[in-house]
């Protein structure tokens, strides 16, 4: 049978148990975000939505994210991140004001994901075997220090240190968050300030160190979400978490990424 007579028969099928209606450039900021750490993710379905939990290889940078909202189905579907990503570039349109579409269905008795992305093109994957799939429970943690940051200051603050070095240090003081990295025979500091103190608490010069090989790629992600909170403490993991809207669709996400201490690794 020839691939387009298997698309045919694929689109019109009348088996498909979930279906999801999307923005492009919103599917596109989800699979971007979670392609910062992981290759595949096991995608738990919601009544109008994805939710997400990955680990990456080293166990050091945790992440959950959601797309869309609704209810869990109870149904769940392997991803290879890299191709629903290739699939999409080229497609998506950021003006808002005119927005390319995607609907996403899938079969979870026959385990194949499709794609219409409302131009002609459709696309068909089988999914991974969800066994080896196994998403991370995420701890939860009380934290010495709690912080709201400007996602793009966060995100410049960090990019900024990537040539010094790799190990951030991560000061929060009343009203300021500093930020530093050491290298062989250099250091620079970025000093936000402005940040606000969260209802859940506040403990002066909380630090810790962390690396930037995960925090610049997924902060760079989170630029444009307007508000980032922050929580950390000495020997504590760095937890962050934003909520923002892309074309209309809600994306909140959070991550554990864990801290360096001297010798560890």
């Amino acid at each position: 049978m020839d691939i387009e007579r298997k698309l045919n028969m694929a689109y019109n099928a009348t088996d498909i148990e979930w279906t999801y209606e999307v923005p492009g450039k919103s599917l596109m900021a989800f699979v971007k975000e979670l392609h910062v750490s992981n290759e595949d993710a096991r995608f738990d379905l919601l009544e109008n939505g994805i939710t997400v939990r990955v680990v990456d290889a080293s166990h050091v940078f945790m992440q959950t994210i959601t797309i869309g909202e609704g209810e869990p189905t109870g149904q769940s579907y392997g991803m290879e991140l890299r191709r629903l990503k290739e699939a999409l570039t080229g497609h998506t349109k950021m003006n808002s004001k005119e927005t390319s579409m995607v609907t996403l269905s899938i079969d979870t008795r026959e385990n194949i994901l499709r794609m219409n992305l409302q131009n002609g093109t459709l696309f068909e994957w089988r999914g991974l075997d969800l066994e080896t799939l196994t998403p991370p429970t995420l701890p939860e943690i009380e934290m010495p220090g709690v912080i709201e940051v400007p996602s793009d200051k966060l995100a410049l603050g960090v990019m900024s240190q990537r040539r010094i070095g790799d190990l951030a240090n991560l000061v929060i003081r009343q009203g300021e968050l500093e930020m530093s990295v050491i290298g062989s025979a250099s250091r620079v500091e970025v000093i936000i300030p402005g940040v606000s103190v969260h209802p859940n608490g506040y403990k002066p010069n909380v630090k810790s160190t962390f690396s930037l090989t995960y925090l610049i790629p997924i902060l760079k992600e989170w630029k444009n979400a307007g508000t980032v909170e922050l929580s950390c403490g000495e020997n504590f993991p760095l937890k962050a978490k934003k909520t923002n809207e892309i074309g209309g669709v809600k994306l909140e996400s959070n991550f554990f990424l864990a801290p360096r201490i001297e010798n560890d690794y």
